[in-house]
């Protein structure tokens, strides 16, 4: 039986291999819920469910020295519940929910949405896009190079 803790604790290992929780790096990893009141106030209407009630993204990272900025992750147990085709279905897929939440933030943020899978790190897929500040839409998220971000990168980067 899939289990999406085990995806949430491979994220969360992974963020720790690339820096996100050193104290020097000034960076915040939250867990479903922020104590930025401006983060809270744009996920008290996310709800994956469509109702009126809170979004709680499985991690929410954030940092002062980038306050204009803020990623979400969304994560699940099956590579089978990566991404929908149609995008919409925003409880039961990882790369749909992590667009719905940074539909919402990018109101006052520019938002990265991750979307990531697996029950292991050979396995993992992640598919990450950029939600700018007050636009439409969010797009795929490319290194300067053209490739595809399909795995967790440094905060820097």
């Amino acid at each position: 039986m899939p289990n999406e803790a085990v995806t949430e604790d491979i994220v969360r290992e992974r963020l720790a291999e690339l820096g996100y929780f050193d104290p020097a790096a000034e960076i915040v990893v939250e867990r479903q819920q922020s104590a930025i009141a401006a983060v809270k106030r744009l996920l008290r209407q996310a709800s994956k469910t469509g109702g009126s009630g809170v979004g709680y993204p499985d991690f929410i990272i954030t940092s002062p020295k980038n306050p204009d900025y803020v990623i979400v992750v969304e994560c699940k147990a099956s590579r089978a519940r990566h991404q929908s085709s149609t995008g919409d279905r925003i409880a039961e897929f990882a790369v749909d929910g992590a667009l719905h939440y940074a539909s919402f933030l990018s109101k006052e943020y520019n938002t990265i949405a991750l979307g990531v899978s697996g029950e292991s790190l050979d396995e993992l897929l992640v598919s990450t896009f950029v939600h700018v500040r007050g636009a439409m839409a969010s797009t795929e998220l490319k290194s300067p190079t053209g490739a595809e971000l399909d795995h967790l990168i440094p905060f820097s980067d």
